[in-house]
């Protein structure tokens, strides 16, 4: 939900499906931001994404929860 009120679309990415990579760090940063498709809804999302800033801390017992995959696909 977070991520959908800071992205910022427009109509020329209507329908175009993106899958963002990124890494949480223990204290709920972002880093390695990676992103598969549209180069302009690819923007927008890493964008929107780090608007947000912190995300929740992924837990302790769980190292590969912190590397997550979205897939976004903007919708007018």
């Amino acid at each position: 939900g977070l991520i959908e009120q800071n992205w910022r679309i427009d109509p020329s990415m209507n329908g175009k499906k993106v899958v963002v990579s990124i890494t949480v760090g223990k204290d709920g940063t972002v880093t390695g931001e990676n992103c598969e498709g549209d180069a302009k809804v690819c923007e927008s999302a890493i964008s929107a994404i780090k608007l947000v800033g912190m995300f929740p801390r992924p837990p302790a017992t769980c190292p590969q929860c912190s590397n997550i995959k979205i897939s976004m696909t903007p919708k007018l």
